[in-house]
């Protein structure tokens, strides 16, 4: 299944899931991440890596317990965003 993401507002919305590199934000202009939150990770392992273009890790994400949300202070800014694996949940990231 291939994630859907929905960028109008605040947070960008992700859904689905992916084990390949998926394209979150595309980089034509800098982006501020505040805050991330994976909602709702259905097992335990399951993971979530956003990286950039370079292969650099914004946030890696590995669920402790089945169900449990997970959240990240990023606060930096990126050129790009790309979704490397999300294996459930939702994904909320916090921009300004």
């Amino acid at each position: 299944m291939a994630i859907t993401v929905a960028q109008k507002g605040n947070p960008i919305r992700v859904t689905g899931t992916t084990d390949t590199s998926t394209v979150i934000h595309d980089g034509r202009e800098a982006i501020y991440i505040g805050r991330i939150v994976w909602v709702a990770p259905a097992t335990a392992a399951d993971k979530l890596d956003l990286k950039t273009s370079h292969g650099n890790f914004i946030a890696e994400f590995v669920c402790g317990a089945d169900g449990i949300t997970e959240e990240r202070e990023i606060n930096g800014y990126f050129d790009d965003i790309y979704c490397t694996d999300m294996d459930s949940g939702t994904l909320y990231i916090y921009t300004r």
